[in-house]
C-alpha cells in the first residue's frame, strides 16, 4: 500500500467528505475558491525567516580556526579574573 492511499480512501467516508466540501457540491468548487495571492503571500511569510544568521557569524562558523579562536578568548577572559580578589 503506498502512503498516499489513507488519504484517497478517506474521500470514500461520507462524513469526512461533508467536513472537507463545507456545503461545497465538489472538491473542484473549493478548489476553484483558493486565491492564488493568499497562496503566494502565505508562502512568503513561511520562507521569511527573522532569525537569520547574519554574514559574519556565517563566515565565523565556516572558519577552520574557529575552536581555537573561542579557546583563546576564553583563556583570555579567566586570565584577566585569575588575580582578582575574592569577595
Amino acid at each position: 500500500m503506498i502512503a498516499e492511499t489513507p488519504l484517497v480512501k478517506n474521500l470514500e467516508n461520507t462524513e469526512y467528505m461533508n467536513i472537507l466540501l463545507d456545503g461545497k457540491g465538489s472538491l473542484k468548487e473549493c478548489f476553484s475558491e483558493i486565491q492564488h495571492k493568499i497562496i503566494l503571500e502565505e508562502f512568503e511569510t513561511a520562507n521569511y525567516n527573522e532569525e537569520k544568521i547574519p554574514t559574519k557569524i556565517k563566515k565565523a562558523i565556516r572558519n577552520k580556526d574557529i575552536p581555537s579562536i573561542f579557546l583563546n578568548l576564553a583563556q583570555k577572559y579567566f586570565d584577566s579574573k585569575s588575580n582578582r580578589i575574592l569577595v
